[in-house]
C-alpha cells in the first residue's frame, strides 16, 4: 500500500527565525526527534529506526507528558499522532501554535486517515507534513533530515 504525503502549508520565515533563536539559546541538538504516539510497538519501532540512523529520540504516550517533556527541552522536529490521548493532537497543536517557542518546533502528523479534507485547521504551521499510515519509514527518516539540515 502506497502512503499518502500531503504537504502542510509553509512555515513562516518568522517562525523560522524563532526555531533558529530557540535553537542557539538552548541548545537544541538538531538531531533529537521527539514521538508522541500512544501505540507502544510502534514507539519502540520508530525508537529503534531513528537511533539507527543517528538520532537522539524522546517517547510520549499521550499529549500532557508530550508538552512537559516539549517544555523542559525542544527537539529538532516532532513526530504527532492525530489519535493522542489525553489532549489529541488537535489540542496539543493548539497550545503549541500559543506559545512561540513550541510553535518553532516542525510537526509530522501522522493519521490512519487523509487529513487535508477532512481537517484542515490541522495542516497550519507548526505541521509542515502529514503521512497517512501505513507510511515508509524512509520517508520519515528524509523529512527528519531535512529538518536537521534547516536547523544548522
Amino acid at each position: 500500500m502506497q502512503s499518502t504525503i500531503h504537504p502542510a502549508r509553509s512555515l513562516s520565515a518568522n517562525n523560522l527565525a524563532i526555531t533558529e533563536s530557540v535553537e542557539k539559546e538552548r541548545g537544541v541538538p538538531a538531531r533529537l526527534v521527539h514521538i508522541a504516539d500512544d501505540d507502544a510497538d510502534l514507539c519502540d519501532l520508530y525508537r529503534r529506526f531513528f537511533s539507527r540512523h543517528g538520532w537522539e529520540v524522546q517517547l510520549s504516550q499521550d499529549g500532557v507528558e508530550c508538552l512537559g517533556k516539549l517544555r523542559d527541552g525542544l527537539p529538532g522536529f516532532l513526530i504527532v499522532d492525530l489519535q493522542l490521548r489525553w489532549g489529541g493532537a488537535d489540542g496539543l497543536l493548539e497550545v503549541m501554535r500559543d506559545d512561540p517557542c513550541l510553535a518553532s518546533v516542525p510537526v509530522v502528523l501522522t493519521s490512519t486517515t487523509a487529513l487535508p479534507e477532512t481537517f484542515p485547521e490541522l495542516t497550519l504551521p507548526p505541521v509542515v507534513q502529514v503521512l497517512e499510515k501505513p507510511f515508509s519509514l524512509a520517508t520519515l527518516l528524509h523529512e527528519a533530515e531535512g529538518f536537521s539540515q534547516q536547523a544548522k
